[in-house]
């Protein structure tokens, strides 16, 4: 399978049910194909493979422990040395089954193994079907820092696109209420950045949201990932050129600057979309006492939250000591400033150096 298979702009299949043809969907994408799950997700994993098998594909499956902690080199050359014993070559395609951790693992193998095969992103959480699987970004963690466990999140990878994404809503069903209110975060997000119409959808259908009702659920989906996709076709490595212009994909890391360093401080153990959601309301405070946000734009956009029932404090167990510690090590820090992305109205924002 040629590189450039994996590194065109992937094919998007947002629809309820569509995991029950997955097999006839990636058939094109490759020759040998390894499922590459989490330890949560094993049973559906052996049921999504017997499919694969069923259609005549060449099938394996490859279970990482969830978490995380299996974001690692460790575990990235665990996968290649045994897509190498099973004799996966150029032709061969993994299958990223799982939440944003797997998706990241999986699309750094793709990206080095024999320098690049292809890779289908079947996201089954919120947070990774509006994110994390949208983009190109893949990556694991180092544990290098000043504060052991502040090492950086996401500080090595690629960016690399899958050929195909498979978001089924319908998977959804299954989640715990803290997953799927943390993967909500995002969306929120979107709209705070780039769409003030998405943000208002939000706020007006945030009860027929939290019931996961399925019409609304579906069209909150593909709404958020077209804000993030239209981001990203301006600009898709974050620029710093592009910052200055308004269009960075730099937009995006909005509440995560500060949450990456309270999911470090916190092992990892605070969900991410928790994390983002305080890390808005965090950088919010900052934009309003540098005047970019008005206090009654930082009200809604917190009340919204809220109103999704997402944390919006920071744990007092993190010090500011502790929290500035962890944010020297970001890898958006350059040239001894920290880009943050931050609002100046609901709907949008901008890169600001601190």
């Amino acid at each position: 399978m040629a590189i450039s298979k994996a590194t065109k702009t992937p094919k998007l299949i947002v629809k309820r049910g569509a995991l029950k043809a997955l097999p006839a969907m990636v058939k094109n994408c490759g020759k040998r194909f390894v499922i590459i799950t989490d330890s949560h997700l094993k049973t559906q994993s052996e049921l999504l493979l017997k499919a694969m098998r069923a259609a005549k594909l060449t099938c394996h499956v490859m279970v990482i422990p969830a978490g995380e902690h299996s974001k690692s080199l460790a575990m990235v050359e665990k996968i290649v040395r045994a897509l190498a014993r099973l004799g996966v070559a150029r032709d061969g395609c993994l299958i990223g089954f799982g939440g944003g951790v797997v998706g990241d693992i999986t699309g750094f193998a793709a990206s080095i193994y024999m320098r690049g095969i292809a890779y289908v992103a079947v996201p089954t959480t919120l947070l990774a079907m509006t994110d994390s699987s949208i983009g190109g970004k893949t990556g694991v963690d180092l544990d290098e820092g000043e504060v052991p466990g502040t090492g950086g999140k996401n500080m090595l990878g690629a960016f690399y696109d899958p050929c195909l994404i498979i978001a089924d809503p319908s998977v959804l069903t299954s989640l715990s209420d803290r997953a799927y209110k943390s993967g909500l975060a995002e969306s929120i997000k979107h709209g705070v950045i780039a769409s003030q119409p998405f943000f208002n959808f939000m706020a007006k259908h945030s009860g027929e949201i939290l019931r996961r009702s399925p019409a609304i659920l579906e069209k909150m989906i593909a709404q958020s990932i077209k804000i993030k996709q239209s981001i990203v076709a301006k600009d898709a490595r974050e620029s710093l050129a592009k910052a200055k212009k308004g269009t960075s994909r730099m937009l995006l890391n909005y509440g995560h600057t500060v949450g990456h360093a309270l999911e470090k401080l916190s092992n990892y153990e605070l969900p991410h979309g928790e994390a983002v959601a305080i890390g808005m309301v965090a950088e919010n405070r900052v934009a309003v006492g540098k005047k970019l946000l008005k206090e009654k734009d930082a009200l809604r956009i917190f009340l919204l939250l809220k109103r999704y029932s997402l944390p919006v404090k920071i744990p007092p167990r993190y010090t500011s000591y502790a929290i500035k510690k962890a944010l020297s090590s970001d890898k958006k820090m350059i040239d001894g400033k920290l880009y943050f992305a931050l609002p100046v109205r609901v709907g949008k924002a901008k890169i600001v150096a601190l």
